[in-house]
């Protein structure tokens, strides 16, 4: 799905009084109109575009649970690099985050939350010259 789109998203819900924790959602996720969207999980965070090609994190969009601290993160599983972070929020809606390299996730970490969270990563194929 990733490479045959421009554009695509994911989509985690994690269940109230539960937090994104960086980890695989761990279930198997519909596609409907390019956004894989996750069940409603104890544990998530964990953003893997299956990317082939670099591609522009476009935007995040989340519903936190109440006054939520976070951070958005980058990984290859070795390394994580810190690309923002935040307190006491109840929404997200950043835009044109970072370029993820190939075989790099998103890591969401929140705590704090009392309510069920939402979060939608949208990602663009990036087009890079070399």
């Amino acid at each position: 799905m990733a490479d045959a789109n421009r554009v695509y998203g994911i989509l985690q819900r994690i269940s109230a009084t539960d937090d994104f924790d960086g980890a695989d959602p761990g279930t198997t996720p519909v596609i409907e109109e390019n956004i894989k969207k996750y069940p409603v999980a104890a544990v998530g965070g964990l953003f893997d575009p299956a990317h082939v090609n670099p591609v522009l994190i476009r935007n995040l969009s989340a519903k936190l649970g109440g006054q939520t601290s976070w951070t958005l993160s980058m990984t290859d599983g070795t390394d994580t690099i810190l690309i923002v972070s935040g307190t006491n929020e109840t929404e997200l809606n950043l835009k044109n985050i970072a370029i993820l390299p190939v075989n790099w996730k998103l890591e969401l970490v929140t705590s704090g939350a009392s309510a069920a969270m939402t979060a939608l990563m949208v990602f663009e194929r990036a087009h890079v010259l070399l």
